[in-house]
Parts: C-alpha cells; sequence; structure tokens
C-alpha cells in the first residue's frame, strides 16, 4: 500500500490490528489490503484510518469465507463445540469461566479468549441428549483446527482455545441472536438424525 501512496494511520495500530485479524494468512491480508485501496482510490484520499479498516474487516470476503467455514458447516458437532466456546468468558477472579449473555459481556479483547475444556462442552450436551463418541469428537475438533478456528492448548487435546477471534465475535452473536438453548437443541437434533455421518460412512471413517 506504501508503493501506491497510501499512509496507514496511525501506522503500529493499524498493522497489529490487520496481523491479529488476519492471523497473518496471506489471502487475508491481501483481500482486507485490496478493500482498502479501492476505498482510498474512491475517497480520492492517500490516508486510511481505523474506521476504514474497520469497514474492510466487516467487508472482507476471506475473513467471511473462514467465519462461514463455522456457520455455513454441515458438521453439527462442529458447530456445537464452536458456537458453545465462542460465549466463555473468564470470571472476575479468572480463574474459571462462564458463558455470557450478552455480547458486550464477552472478554473486552476477544484474542484472550479463555481456555475451554472438551469436558466441559460434553457435560452442557449431555442435558440436551448428545452421546458422547470419541472418534466424531476427535472428527469435530480436527475439522476446527484445520480451519484454523481452534488452537489445542494441550498434547492430550482436552483443552483448547479459540485462535480465530474474529470468527468468535461472530459466532456468538449468532447464537445469542438464535438463543443458546435454541441453538443447542437444534444442532443436538441434527447431529442425532440428521444426514452428516453418511458422508463420512462412505469414506469408512466410522467403519
Amino acid at each position: 500500500m506504501m508503493e501506491l501512496g497510501i499512509q496507514l494511520e496511525p501506522k503500529e495500530q493499524f498493522i497489529e490490528r490487520i496481523w491479529r485479524t488476519s492471523l497473518g494468512l496471506p489471502n487475508i491480508v491481501q483481500d482486507l489490503c485490496q478493500v482498502l485501496v479501492d476505498l482510498s482510490f474512491k475517497n480520492k484520499k492517500r490516508t486510511v484510518n481505523i474506521n476504514d479498516l474497520n469497514y474492510a474487516i466487516h467487508s472482507s470476503s476471506a475473513l467471511g469465507n473462514l467465519t462461514g467455514a463455522v456457520l455455513e458447516s454441515g458438521f453439527p458437532l462442529a458447530k456445537l463445540i464452536a458456537g458453545i466456546s465462542s460465549l466463555y468468558t473468564k470470571s472476575p477472579n479468572n480463574e474459571d469461566f462462564h458463558i455470557v449473555d450478552e455480547i458486550s459481556d464477552l472478554d473486552k479483547d476477544l484474542k484472550d479468549a479463555p481456555i475451554f475444556t472438551i469436558k466441559s462442552i460434553i457435560d452442557r450436551l449431555s442435558k440436551y441428549g448428545y452421546i458422547y463418541h470419541d472418534n466424531e469428537m476427535n472428527l469435530a475438533l480436527t475439522h476446527l483446527e484445520l480451519r484454523l478456528i481452534i488452537k489445542k492448548s494441550n498434547e492430550g487435546r482436552t483443552q483448547w482455545y479459540w485462535h480465530f477471534y474474529h470468527a468468535r465475535k461472530t459466532v456468538a452473536e449468532r447464537v445469542l441472536g438464535i438463543g443458546l438453548d435454541n441453538w443447542i437443541k437444534g444442532l443436538v437434533d441434527a447431529h442425532i438424525n440428521g444426514p452428516w455421518r453418511e458422508e463420512y460412512n462412505k469414506i469408512g471413517y466410522f467403519k
């Protein structure tokens, strides 16, 4: 962008925000920069600010595709894990976490999402008729991990945290909009009765 004579204001904060939002993924960085360049030429100005960056983040198709990997996924258990964990926030003493009721109650800095345990997810889902199966859970976790949504916090893969914090807020907003109870009921039903297993059975995953 500097080669085009476009200045970032304030530069350090701008670069840090792009890096944190994109996770350093080249396609997302390029997409954000392209939106900013287009905006700069459209407005006939050679300086872009944080408000412009907020617009770029909201408009980025690359970011939308990554978030859509969760919200539009055909894998109910992966969506359940993402939806529930997106609402976890630290307690005042930072020794525990709880589910928020409002998007404003999430951690002020979303990139510092608390570590969550798979046991906490299973315990909550069990109240809705979910029955734990190790291979299904590992597949769901891998589904999210490969899409850079969550990262493991220990080698045993029992503790995780949100890696793609921009998607976390989007997912949390969707869950709260539907209602956590409705979100879980619908997806547990889809997990138990839906056609998703047929696709994996075709490749022999559960045999």
